[in-house]
């Protein structure tokens, strides 16, 4: 069975740990901003129905404490707007001190113009008190507590002596008989023993509620580190993996430009013929390691090119330009539908997105037999978006290499044929744009992707 312990204020205060973060405080902020709107207008109600069934005789400057209560809230809404996550801690801590204070105060005169000791919403206090333990630190939370009580204590004493005047509730008299009879309220045993009770029912409650938020705040401490630590190491396996990627790609080329520096070594013994074929070789083997890394480059750039608004058609042409080539070798007819209307305009970086797609229709050429065909398509999509559809009749992608055809260096081509980078570049420069990237396959029939990019705000398509 769980067991819930009350430790001492030291350990409590221990539970809650470093100091808070200013977001944090700030978010805490507007929720007692939120809550005091709901309380000002619930005591408004009440008071008013109160009025109504004659309760009390001080409706009047009830409700107008009710409507100081909103205006307080309004100058702390306006306090909270010059507050950013720049501003220090104990500067917001001190806002949420002055706000739980104003409120303890608006409860306690309420108190005494509707009954004082006699006024069962006196255990509204004890919400306010748990509210302090959840957003002060416990030392500040206790010094409220101990104040509202002594504060409650000299309210109720002064209307038992007489120096404040005591605003009675109307419930009837109980006892016909004896209407002179003196109240409890005004014996000083029972207001020392109410303010015992008060003072001790708030510690109680502040320090059970203290517990449990210290609890849930190391928790809550936990598990961000454990998922810092997790991330980390994921972030230290990617960067292993990429290493090998890198290691495995580009040591074919890099042995044969060693191998064609011995032989230029020899070049004393070899024909001018050979040395040319030598330079030829030589030539290609740096060009794939200058591939490789300048995809690497792209892949690893932190922030976008300057985007430009791009008609989307004329970028998706210029792609098919740069993949014909290959299409025509191969024997492979790339066939473009475009069903989007005139001018649907595109805001991405030109040169970017068209590398993108070239990497994706590329793909699509590679695993279509000679004399087939691959299909792009170009439509409108929900929410303002264009959807660009590569469709190939190929061999289609295993479901088990699926997940991973957009991870760094992962190629389904044989060795030397690719590089594994081309759908990583591409899934990076879509989502840079705000775009998505989505695939669908299936064994023996083929693999279709698609991009789906967001319209330039000042373009419209219909669905």
């Amino acid at each position: 069975m769980a067991v819930i312990r009350i430790a001492n204020p030291s350990d409590i205060a221990a539970a809650f740990g470093p100091e808070t973060a200013p977001g944090e405080q700030l978010d805490r902020v507007a929720w007692m901003i939120r809550l005091r709107w709901w309380a000002a207008a619930s005591m408004a109600v009440l008071v008013s129905l109160a009025g109504v069934a004659g309760v009390t005789d001080q409706t009047g400057r009830l409700l107008a404490l009710a409507v100081g209560l909103a205006l307080a809230n309004l100058a702390f809404s306006r306090a909270v707007a010059t507050v950013t996550s720049a501003t220090p801690t104990g500067v917001i801590e001190d806002l949420l001190a002055l706000q739980i204070s104003v409120d303890v105060g608006t409860l306690l005169a309420g108190l005494h113009l509707a009954g004082g000791a006699e006024n069962p919403f006196v255990l509204l206090s004890l919400v306010q008190l748990s509210l302090a333990a959840i957003v002060l630190p416990l030392q500040r939370a206790v010094w409220i507590a101990g104040g509202a009580s002594l504060l409650y204590v000299a309210m109720t004493g002064a209307e038992a002596s007489g120096l404040l005047p005591h605003h009675g509730l109307n419930f009837g008299v109980l006892n016909p008989a004896a209407p002179t009879a003196a109240a409890l309220w005004r014996s000083p045993i029972y207001v020392a023993g109410l303010g015992l009770a008060h003072l001790g029912a708030g510690l109680t409650v502040l320090l059970l509620v203290a517990a449990l938020v210290g609890r849930i705040r190391k928790a809550e401490r936990g598990l961000r580190e454990q998922q810092a630590r997790a991330a980390e190491r994921e972030r230290l396996a990617r960067i292993g993996a990429l290493v090998a990627g890198v290691a495995h790609t580009i040591r074919n080329p890099l042995q044969g430009v060693m191998s064609c520096v011995d032989l230029l070594h020899q070049g004393s013994t070899r024909s001018p013929q050979a040395s040319a074929e030598i330079m030829e070789l030589l030539a290609e083997g740096v060009a794939r390691i200058e591939s490789v890394t300048s995809r690497l480059l792209t892949l690893a750039r932190e922030t976008p090119t300057e985007p430009a608004p791009i008609d989307a058609l004329e970028l998706v042409q210029d792609a098919l330009r740069v993949c014909e080539p290959k299409a025509r070798t191969r024997n492979v007819e790339l066939v473009l539908s475009n069903r989007l209307p005139a001018l649907t305009q595109l805001l991405v970086c030109p040169n970017r997105l068209t590398e993108a797609l070239a990497n994706v229709i590329d793909n699509a050429v590679d695993a279509t037999a000679p004399g087939g065909r691959v299909d792009v398509k170009l439509l409108a999509s929900l929410g303002s978006r264009v959807r660009i559809d590569v469709q190939d009749r190929g061999c289609g992608i295993a479901d088990a290499d699926l997940a991973h055809i957009f991870e760094p260096f992962f190629t389904t081509k044989a060795l030397g044929e690719g590089t594994g980078l081309g759908l990583a570049i591409t899934r990076q420069v879509v989502e840079d744009y705000g775009g998505e990237l989505g695939v669908a396959s299936q064994i023996g029939e083929g693999t279709q992707l698609t991009i789906t990019l967001p319209l330039h705000p000042k373009s419209s398509t219909s669905d």
